[in-house]
């Protein structure tokens, strides 16, 4: 139960965050959550916090979505993935994402479930890695 006190103001949450270039600063209303190995902020806008959680029969709802904007040579967007956490219940998530190219049509979708981990912030690498794992697929340059 201590656990789930951890958790629920982690992942009771549903955000939309987006990658900066490192000569702007961020807004004062956003927060810095990691950084990529391309050197891009995925920063989290605090304004855009809103708690989604439902407890029933130990099982936590909630939802994560994350918008990363790959950025082209040209300093366009090159796509955009959106990645996706739904908890299953209070230990198995299940993780999405989906690529779009610039018209707005899907490169492709992947899904899979993982377990938590024990510690809170480990739940953040884990997303984390998913997502840079699918940005690195050869067809993120279409």
């Amino acid at each position: 139960m201590k656990l789930l006190q951890i958790l629920i103001p982690i992942l009771s949450v549903t955000f939309m965050a987006s990658a900066v270039s490192s000569r702007q600063s961020p807004p004062s209303n956003w927060l810095e959550i990691t950084q990529s190995p391309r050197g891009d902020r995925f920063l989290v806008d605090l304004n855009s916090f809103s708690p989604n959680t439902k407890e029933k029969n130990r099982q936590i709802n909630f939802q994560v979505q994350v918008q990363y904007k790959i950025p082209a040579k040209d300093g366009t967007t090159k796509a955009i993935a959106i990645f996706r956490a739904d908890c299953l219940n209070e230990r198995l998530i299940r993780l999405q994402s989906t690529r779009y190219n610039r018209s707005n049509q899907i490169l492709d979708i992947d899904q899979k479930n993982i377990t938590l981990p024990v510690e809170p912030d480990s739940t953040w690498e884990a997303l984390y890695n998913y997502g840079c794992k699918h940005l690195s697929k050869e067809n993120a340059n279409q």
